[in-house]
């Protein structure tokens, strides 16, 4: 057997190696325990300073409810629910959906209502005993569809608003999300751009056709462009024009610039009015920019109304993305419990200085 003999001075040897060891160990302790306690010292000073909560730092905005992790990408089934009929602006938004689920090998499809807001619910409501993984839907009435998307929320069915939403956003319905315009924001710059146009003061009169006044897109942009009227003094009244009938909506847009000659200005606040607007003024024989109107998204005729000078100028919600997002954000949160976030399209203006551009992109299947 072999005896280990341990010297006085090995041991002190030892001990000294020993505690060096301890001593590195300790200082990277300490180090690790002090970066740890400025980290945490920035981030509270971060939210004193700048008013970020904890709770945005740390939590999605809207946690979903359910993950479906075990579907295969195939299995999934997302469905979306247009307040509106087809049309050119919704096969915009159609491409944009089909786009999404060809990338993720998904199925999606689209419903149309057709202004018939309780067709929208009962949609909805099929949609929602049928077990499809996902909904986006264009929320165009306060209250109606309110008790639906709460049932579907409780249920683990997540859902989103897109291209239309409660005029209260998440306050006024359970919804997980909002993808579209903001709605207010881009009256109020069309409302800018047709005011400085027009040369509008005190008392000049402007019309504000909608196809649904009461709608919540019209009245959000409607609002902004209130405001921006407001700012230099005119005065303006909501037209409504009738509904999705195109031919209503030029009756009621004729009528009212014959009766009012002293019109300054138009801005439509919707799509097809705008392109009726365009067709309007045109027909009744006023010269290009003699009465400067603007509108919203972009509709065959309104981009010759544009080429040929009787629209100056509207504003593009990009429905593409509306569709895409609406699709993509469902998939996130239905395959991998992702939390749900806003997501804003945009308020592109289109106009005679790149008109040639959006409608190449056009044509080449990258804008509509």
């Amino acid at each position: 057997m072999t005896v280990i003999k341990w010297t006085l001075s090995k041991k002190r040897k030892i001990l000294k190696e020993i505690g060096g060891i301890m001593n590195k160990k300790s200082r990277i302790t300490w180090l690790i325990v002090i970066a740890i306690i400025l980290i945490i010292s920035i981030v509270g000073l971060s939210i004193v300073l700048f008013g970020v909560s904890k709770e945005h730092l740390f939590k999605p905005v809207k946690e979903t409810t359910t993950s479906t992790v075990s579907k295969t990408d195939e299995d999934i089934n997302i469905l979306l629910i247009s307040h509106f009929k087809p049309c050119p602006f919704w096969a915009v938004v159609k491409k944009g959906m089909d786009g999404a689920a060809n990338q993720l090998g998904i199925d999606a499809s689209i419903y149309f209502s057709y202004e018939d807001i309780s067709k929208q619910v009962a949609i909805l409501e099929q949609a929602i005993a049928s077990d499809v993984d996902g909904i986006a839907i264009s929320i165009v009435n306060p209250d109606a569809f309110d008790p639906a998307i709460k049932e579907a929320i409780d249920a683990g069915i997540p859902i989103v608003a897109f291209n239309n939403d409660d005029p209260e956003g998440a306050k006024g319905n359970a919804r997980l999300a909002f993808i579209g315009q903001d709605m207010t924001q881009a009256g109020y710059e069309l409302g800018k751009r047709i005011a400085k146009v027009a040369n509008l003061g005190s008392e000049d009169l402007v019309v504000i056709p909608a196809e649904n006044p009461g709608e919540p897109y019209a009245i959000l942009r409607s609002n902004g462009v209130k405001k921006a009227l407001d700012e230099v003094g005119a005065s303006y009244e909501i037209l409504d024009a009738g509904g999705i009938d195109t031919s209503i909506n030029e009756q009621r847009i004729t009528s009212y610039i014959l009766a009012h000659p002293e019109l300054k200005a138009i801005v439509a606040v919707g799509g097809q009015v705008t392109e009726v607007t365009g067709r309007v003024v045109e027909k009744l024989n006023y010269k290009p920019g003699e009465i400067p109107a603007g509108g919203f998204d972009i509709y065959p005729e309104t981009l010759t109304a544009i080429e040929k000078g009787y629209i100056e100028a509207i504003v593009d919600q990009q429905p593409y993305l509306q569709g895409y997002y609406a699709v993509q954000e469902l998939y996130l949160m239905v395959k991998y419990g992702f939390g749900a976030y806003d997501i804003d399209t945009g308020k592109q203006l289109v106009d005679i200085n790149n008109i040639g551009t959006v409608k190449k992109l056009i044509e080449e299947d990258i804008w509509a």
